[in-house]
């Protein structure tokens, strides 16, 4: 598969991979770790049942998964992706997000806005997890919003969509430490910036913020007046805050309500 990648196959898990992925997970994702979070009981059971989970394997050994669905016609939540330690850095988390963007229409390098629709992607994905940020980044994912105390106090969540690349400002951009995330924090909580990318400056590792282009995106809603509602998924759920879009075509609100304990899209994962 090229330079870098192991031989791999990559298909749709079934039940009869519940042990293996459960092992993966705890692998993957450790007890109490502030920025991460295994799977919830029954998550992966139903991710299975309802055909959500893909997986990557090497000899016919499973070593990375990827969890998402579709709650609603126009939202897809991406719930965790994890690849097994020693199978990381060889590109095989990319792998699998970008078979998934494909699937949906999106293009996996570039932030397309799925051909014009008003489907949402999104996920979430602790600050401190820069491998996961870097790969939601380089595939157009921009982070809009910080979610404090997303599984308890200290375990705060980026809030990141997938994007179109031409709806940024090019005058008003902030390079913001990567150890100082309370300044990023400040930015989008403003609701007018968007974490775009990663930089490494003279001083470090920098955050890459940008100013919205409104003319662009339409005009996001500031925290203060944002609502809550809720979106049942089958399963326990906890309340975050509707970040609204008011675009001149359409209004669009990402998913409100999401369970406490379901992955990347509620966790933070590692990944290769």
């Amino acid at each position: 598969m090229g330079d870098g990648f192991p031989v791999c196959d990559l298909r749709y898990a079934t039940l009869a991979d519940l042990a293996a992925l459960t092992d993966l997970d705890n692998a993957c994702f450790l007890l109490d770790h502030t920025d991460q979070q295994r799977a919830a009981p029954g998550e992966l059971e139903h991710g299975l049942v309802h055909g959500e989970i893909s997986v990557v394997e090497v000899d016919e050994v499973i070593v990375g998964f990827l969890h998402a669905d579709r709650p609603a016609p126009d939202q897809v939540w991406m719930h965790g992706l994890g690849v097994r330690a020693d199978f990381r850095r060889r590109g095989l988390g990319g792998l699998l997000l970008d078979r998934f963007l494909t699937s949906l229409g999106a293009s996996p390098m570039g932030g397309s806005p799925l051909g014009g629709s008003q489907l949402s992607v999104t996920t979430v994905t602790s600050p401190r997890n820069l491998p996961m940020i870097r790969l939601l980044l380089s595939r157009g994912f921009g982070a809009r919003r910080v979610v404090r105390d997303y599984f308890g106090p200290g375990k705060d969540r980026l809030l990141c969509q997938l994007m179109p690349d031409d709806g940024w400002s090019s005058m008003d951009r902030r390079l913001v430490p990567f150890d100082s995330p309370q300044q990023l924090y400040d930015l989008l909580d403003s609701g007018r910036y968007t974490l775009r990318g990663l930089l490494v400056a003279g001083e470090g590792l920098r955050y890459d913020v940008r100013a919205d282009k409104e003319c662009d995106l339409g005009h996001v809603v500031p925290r203060s007046d944002h609502i809550h509602t809720d979106l049942s998924l089958g399963r326990t759920m906890a309340r975050v805050p509707v970040l609204e879009y008011l675009d001149p075509s359409f209004t669009h609100s990402i998913a409100a309500s999401v369970p406490p304990d379901a992955s990347e899209s509620r966790r933070s994962r590692p990944r290769s």
